[in-house]
C-alpha cells in the first residue's frame, strides 16, 4: 500500500502549532530557530502558512546554523524538513499545496485551484535565453496582466512613475527576470547583449570589438557579445534598472513587501562604470567584459561573503546589508571593490594602451558589428547620453588638415620654409622632389599628399571641405590655401621661392 507524504487527518488534526509541526518533520530545534529568525520570527502556524514559495526558497538559501561555534549552511535534508513544515502548514488550513523545493518550470498544483489567481499553466512560455541570459535554457511563464500592472506599480512606488519609452522593459524580459530573482533566488543577472531598448525591433544580439593580444605583440580583432559602446550599455542598463526597480520580494505581512534594489546602490554600481569608461575611454572591451562578468560570475560569491560576514559582525567598506534583500548590498559592494577592477580593468587597460593598441573610433559603423535593427532602436537613446563632442565625419581628415599634434607641426614647418625661402624647397618632407603635372603645374603638396585638381583649379568652393576624395585643398602653384585663380606668383618658382619676402629679392 502507497503512503502519502503529507499527514492524514487524523495526524492533522493533533498538529496545531509550530512545535508540533517540527517534531511531525523531524526538524531540529535549533535549525528551526534560525530558519525562523530569518524569516522574521514566526508567530504561529497560520502566519507560516501565508509564507510565499519564493521567500521561503530565498531563506533557506540564506540562513546559516551555528554549531559548535561555527556556522553552516542548511543540509539537504533540512531543508526537505522546513519545506514539509511549510506545507503541513498551509494543509492545516485548507491552502494549495505546493513543493517549494520543485523545480519551478514543474507545474505542482491543480489547473484550478492555479485558476483562481497567479499565471495560467496554458498561457504562453517564454525562452529565457531570447530575452535575458543566452546560457539559460529554462522557459518562464508569461506575465498575465495584473501581474504586470502591479510591476508597473512597483516601478512608481521607487520612481513616482512609469519608465520612459527607450527605457522600458518588454513583458517578456520583466517575467524572465521575476523568475530568476525571485522564483529562483538567483543574482539578478541580464546579459546586455538580449536586454536591450525597444526588445522586438533588436531580436538579434549586439557585438563588441575586442582585441586580444597575440604571441608577436600585435593585437587580433574580434566579436564578443555584448553593447559595442558606453552609450549603448548605459541604453542597456536603463531598461535593467527598470525591470529591477519592478521585482518585489513576497511580503510576508501586508503592504510589507522588499524591493529588490534600491535607487542609491544602483547608481553607485553605475558611476564607477562611467568613471572607468572616462580613465580608459580606449579599452571599452575590457570594462564591458569585467562588468558582464562581475553580474554574471561575481555576484552570488559576493552574497555569500557578506552573509558570512554580517553573521561574524564584521561587514567590510561601511556596508549595510540585509540577508532578505542581498542584492542591494552586493551592488554597492562590488561597486567599491576595487581589487577587482584593478585585476580586470585598470591593469589591463594600462598593458593595452602602453602596447600600442587602439580602439577604431574613425568611423564607429566599421569598429562594431550591430545589427540594423538594433542600430534602429539605439539611436533614439544614444543621443541624450551621448557625450558633447564633436560629430564624427564620414572620412577622415584631409592630407594637410590633420588636428594632431604633428600635423600642426608640419603645417607650421612648412610656413617657415615657404616664407625664409629654403634652398631644399623643391623636394618634399619626405626628401623626393615635388612631382608636377603638365604646365609645370605641381600635382603633389608639401607632404607628398595629392592636390585635389577640383579645388585647384576651379572656382572657390568647388569642392567642401573635407575633400570628398581625401587630397589636400591647395594651389597648384604655391601650395598655398586657395585655388590657382587667386595666387600671384610665378608656376615656373619652386613653392619654397614662391613666397620669398622682399629682403631677399634685393639681395638677388
Amino acid at each position: 500500500m502507497a503512503r502519502q507524504v503529507l499527514p492524514t487527518d487524523t495526524e492533522l488534526a493533533q498538529i496545531t502549532n509550530l512545535g508540533e509541526a517540527r517534531q511531525w518533520a523531524g526538524l531540529a530545534e535549533p535549525t528551526w530557530t534560525a530558519v525562523s529568525a530569518g524569516l522574521g520570527t514566526l508567530p504561529s502556524l497560520r502566519v507560516f502558512s501565508s509564507v510565499s514559495s519564493s521567500s521561503l526558497r530565498s531563506i533557506l538559501q540564506t540562513v546559516r546554523v551555528t554549531v559548535a561555534g561555527v556556522e553552516r549552511e542548511l543540509t539537504v535534508v533540512e531543508s526537505i524538513q522546513v519545506a514539509l513544515m511549510w506545507r503541513v502548514a498551509r494543509q492545516a488550513y485548507q491552502l494549495e499545496d505546493v513543493d517549494p523545493l520543485a523545480d519551478p518550470m514543474t507545474p505542482t498544483s491543480t489547473p484550478a485551484a492555479t485558476a483562481t489567481g497567479g499565471t495560467s499553466p496554458a498561457g504562453k512560455r517564454i525562452k529565457t535565453s531570447s530575452v535575458l541570459d543566452q546560457l539559460d535554457e529554462s522557459e518562464v511563464q508569461h506575465f498575465a496582466s495584473a501581474e504586470l500592472d502591479q510591476a508597473y506599480r512597483n516601478h512608481s512606488e521607487i520612481t513616482g512613475s512609469d519608465p520612459p519609452e527607450d527605457c522600458e522593459p518588454t513583458p517578456e524580459q520583466i517575467a524572465a527576470l521575476h523568475a530568476k530573482v525571485i522564483g529562483r533566488g538567483e543574482a539578478p543577472y541580464a546579459d546586455f547583449s538580449v536586454l536591450t531598448p525597444f526588445g522586438r525591433r533588436a531580436q538579434r544580439q549586439m557585438k563588441a570589438r575586442a582585441w586580444t593580444l597575440q604571441q608577436d605583440g600585435t593585437f587580433r580583432a574580434l566579436d564578443v557579445p555584448g553593447p559595442p559602446s558606453f552609450e549603448a550599455w548605459s541604453a542597456c542598463w536603463k531598461v535593467y534598472r527598470a525591470a529591477l526597480f519592478m521585482l518585489r520580494y513576497a511580503a510576508l505581512a501586508p503592504n510589507a513587501a522588499k524591493k529588490v534594489v534600491s535607487t542609491a546602490c544602483l547608481e553607485e554600481y553605475y558611476e564607477k562604470i562611467v568613471r572607468l569608461n572616462a580613465e580608459f575611454p580606449e579599452a571599452w572591451h575590457l570594462i564591458v567584459q569585467a562588468e558582464d562578468r562581475c553580474r554574471s560570475e561575481m555576484f552570488e560569491r559576493y552574497r555569500r561573503q557578506l552573509v558570512k560576514a554580517a553573521a561574524d559582525g564584521r561587514l567590510p567598506m561601511g556596508l549595510d546589508f540585509d540577508g532578505s534583500t542581498p542584492w542591494i548590498g552586493v551592488f554597492c559592494f562590488a561597486a567599491r571593490n576595487g581589487t577587482y577592477w584593478g585585476e580586470y580593468v585598470t591593469r589591463p587597460a594600462q598593458n593595452f594602451i602602453a602596447r600600442g593598441g587602439k580602439h577604431m573610433t574613425a568611423d564607429r559603423a566599421s569598429a562594431v558589428n550591430i545589427p540594423d535593427a538594433a542600430k534602429e532602436a539605439l539611436d533614439n537613446v544614444t543621443t541624450a547620453t551621448a557625450p558633447a563632442d564633436p560629430p564624427l565625419s564620414r572620412h577622415p581628415p584631409s592630407p594637410g588638415h590633420g588636428v594632431s599634434r604633428a600635423a600642426k607641426k608640419r603645417r607650421r614647418d612648412r610656413e617657415k620654409t615657404n616664407a625664409s625661402g629654403s634652398p631644399s624647397a623643391t623636394t618634399n618632407r619626405k626628401g623626393t622632389p615635388y612631382q608636377k603635372a603638365q604646365g609645370g603645374l605641381y600635382s603633389h603638396n608639401a607632404d607628398g599628399a595629392e592636390i585635389c585638381y577640383k579645388f585647384a583649379k576651379g572656382p572657390l568652393g568647388s569642392c567642401p571641405e573635407p575633400c570628398q576624395s581625401q587630397r589636400d585643398h591647395c594651389c597648384q602653384i604655391c601650395l598655398g590655401r586657395h585655388p590657382n585663380s587667386q595666387c600671384s606668383k610665378s608656376a615656373d618658382k619652386p613653392p619654397g621661392h614662391a613666397k620669398s619676402s622682399g629682403k631677399g629679392a634685393q639681395k638677388k
